[in-house]
């Protein structure tokens, strides 16, 4: 299988930046705070109640699990809405565009460097819901619905922020139109999985929301191709 070179370059540039690495540190550093802040409030109301209180650590999943996707919404944004502006803004998309990549070879690179990112801090977050297991805080299931919700999130975010790249004629554009489209997307999206969880129909409404995130990401990047292919017979 043929290596996709904008890939390997992007790769290759985010392996001398030190960017994911302090990302990664970060985050887990607040979740390592946020875990052991709450087995410590646990452990003092123990002393002072006499009784534990196992329901309050379903109270870090929700704090790990909503804080991370808060999270996602703003860095998705942030790294792919200038994915190609920035190579617009450093007169390198004319150039790009008269080599041999095609527009869809420059869109799955941009698209599949981004996705290893959020991937990556994804992983990096196993350990720390992981440890609910240990007090029986939350099913696998609804960790395993949760990492699906997240990759499909992630994937739409990153098309989204690619998309408004091709829209957009500089990076501040391009990222807050990004940014518009997200809150109002996702704001449809948590609206009707709250109708489909009071009619008792969650679990179809996640699969409508994967296909919603699959299809609008498939679209994006579709239109984003057409808009490189005008611009190379420009």
């Amino acid at each position: 299988m043929k290596e996709n070179p904008i890939w390997s370059k992007d790769s290759l540039l985010g392996n001398r930046s030190l960017f994911l690495p302090m990302l990664i540190f970060f985050t887990n550093l607040l979740l390592f705070v946020l875990l052991f802040g709450n087995l410590y409030y646990i452990s003092l109301n123990a002393q002072q109640t006499g009784e534990i209180r196992y329901a309050m650590f379903n109270r870090f999943y929700y704090y790990v699990g909503g804080g991370l996707f808060v999270f996602l919404l703003l860095l998705a944004p942030a790294l792919s809405a200038s994915s190609i502006t920035q190579e617009r803004e450093q007169n390198n998309l004319a150039l790009l565009l008269c080599t041999d990549c095609t527009e869809k070879t420059i869109l799955q690179g941009k698209l599949i460097a981004y996705m290893s990112t959020h991937l990556t801090l994804l992983s990096s977050t196993v350990p720390f819901l992981a440890t609910l297991y240990i007090y029986g805080g939350i099913s696998g299931s609804l960790v395993l619905l949760y990492f699906f919700f997240y990759i499909f999130s992630a994937l739409y975010c990153t098309a989204l922020g690619i998309f408004c790249s091709c829209l957009g004629k500089n990076t501040a554009y391009s990222t807050a139109l990004s940014y518009v489209l997200e809150f109002i997307s996702f704001l449809f999206v948590f609206y009707g999985l709250y109708w489909c969880r009071t009619q008792g129909y969650f679990f179809y409404g996640m699969i409508l929301a994967f296909l919603f995130f699959i299809l609008l990401s498939l679209s994006f990047l579709g239109i984003g191709k057409k808009y490189l292919r005008g611009l190379q017979t420009n």
